[in-house]
């Protein structure tokens, strides 16, 4: 099979090399490339104060992101807004959690901005009395929240429930499909619906708060849960039928179980993904979840789904995944995207690391497809340019099909000499 279909994909596009390794049904050219770049990343290549990025989108996040992809000519896996149901100009960062129409009005306005940073309050207007939250757009930084849109659970409640009861098919599609346009082959588009868990915590910013809420507020948080995988479930229809999307992601690392517990996740997250991969498959869109942190106790629970890609499946010491182990368990069922370290090997490691760990990764997750070389979570905002390349240049050089397995151990264990020699040198 993986001879003839070889002889076949020898001049793939870059996305139709990302698809077959999404459905790990046929194997591609050579193993797909593409870190975790991120928002940082682009917004710093773009040499722009990162507010021009993320507040006033010149360019939008999404056209930094592609810059940096031609630049190191690596396969896009960008994540875009999906359906919007308010203006793009009153979202930031590819969009608000949920983008609200009919009975929920969004404005927002600037209430500080100096040579350091902006501050800026989104309000969103519903029925029940108006929901805000704020936030800080650094000159050096992506925005973070410094005003949580939940603050209050008794007093927002009822607030809460206007926006996550509206209906996802009256919202439109036209600007993800405008961005689709634009990748064209580069690549995967996609766009993200948050899981249960961490749509919350979006929502409250404070961890151990979101955390705690499920002790202090057991009743009304169930409710809160309830409502809204109803509203992420009409979410992932209208998505699946509306978008044209290559995926549909499932996040994110604050559901990991570096955060909450088995009993939190199979409570809250499972049964929505259980239901959202089902419906993914119904309508032959590629799922595809990303889980940063401790995510092995997060596979044996999704095993039985309907579910395609995960990523980022990091190792220690931020995660617990040992990806050889994994792709033996799991490599026929589903596609593996990562897992060179971020912050160790691609923030802070020399080029030579950068090849090793991608040499490792392509060696014990590579064989008969299904595997994308990638990075933990988030590339570093300060990575070296020179390492992202390395990344790249290597799954070129070593990730062909058939893999040269013999030739990739040999330079593996070349390189750990080298290494292990100028270790001892610098000691000495």
């Amino acid at each position: 099979m993986e001879i003839n279909e070889l002889q076949k994909d020898t001049k793939l596009t870059k996305k139709d090399r990302m698809l077959k390794a999404f459905r790990n049904t046929n194997v591609p050219d050579r193993v797909p490339v593409s870190p975790d770049i991120s928002n940082g990343i682009p917004a710093r290549y773009s040499k722009k104060n990162f507010w021009e990025i993320f507040y006033e989108k010149n360019p939008p996040i999404w056209d930094a992101y592609l810059d940096v992809s031609d630049n190191f000519d690596f396969e896009v896996c960008l994540e875009a807004p999906g359906l919007l149901g308010t203006e793009i100009n009153n979202l930031y960062c590819g969009g608000l959690l949920i983008n609200t129409i009919g009975n929920v009005d969004v404005s927002n306005q600037v209430l500080i901005k100096n040579e350091k940073m902006m501050d800026i309050k989104y309000s969103h207007h519903t029925k029940k009395g108006d929901l805000f939250e704020t936030i800080r757009f650094p000159v050096d930084n992506p925005p973070w929240h410094i005003e949580p849109l939940v603050k209050d659970i008794g007093n927002d409640l009822k607030k809460l429930f206007e926006i996550i009861t509206i209906d996802p098919f009256n919202k439109s599609p036209n600007y993800f499909k405008d961005i689709y346009n634009k990748v064209g082959d580069r690549g995967i588009v996609e766009t993200r619906i948050q899981v249960p868990t961490s749509w919350w915590f979006f929502n409250r910013v404070d961890m151990t708060r979101s955390i705690m809420d499920y002790y202090d507020y057991e009743v009304q948080l169930r409710k809160i849960m309830n409502a809204y995988r109803e509203y992420a479930i009409e979410e992932v229809k209208a998505c699946c039928e509306l978008l044209g999307a290559d995926a549909v992601v499932f996040g994110g690392c604050n559901a990991s179980m570096s955060v909450i517990s088995p009993k939190m996740y199979r409570e809250f997250n499972l049964p929505f993904i259980e239901e959202a991969t089902m419906i993914c498959k119904k309508n032959k869109v590629v799922s595809r979840m990303h889980v940063g942190g401790r995510s092995k106790e997060i596979l044996e629970m999704i095993q039985h789904t309907d579910l395609d890609v995960i990523e980022p499946l990091e190792r220690p010491p931020s995660g617990n995944i040992n990806l050889a182990e994994v792709k033996k368990k799991y490599g026929k069922k589903l596609c593996l995207k990562g897992n060179v370290n971020t912050f160790e090997t691609l923030g802070s490691g020399s080029s030579l690391e950068v090849k090793l760990e991608s040499l490792n990764c392509i060696h014990d997750a590579g064989q008969d497809g299904g595997f994308i070389l990638s990075s933990g979570d988030q590339v570093p905002i300060n990575t070296p340019y020179k390492n992202i390349k390395i990344m790249v240049e290597t799954a070129k050089k070593y990730g062909k099909y058939p893999l040269d397995l013999k030739l990739i151990k040999t330079t593996i264990d070349k390189i750990a000499r080298k290494l292990n020699s100028d270790s001892q040198l610098s000691k000495e």
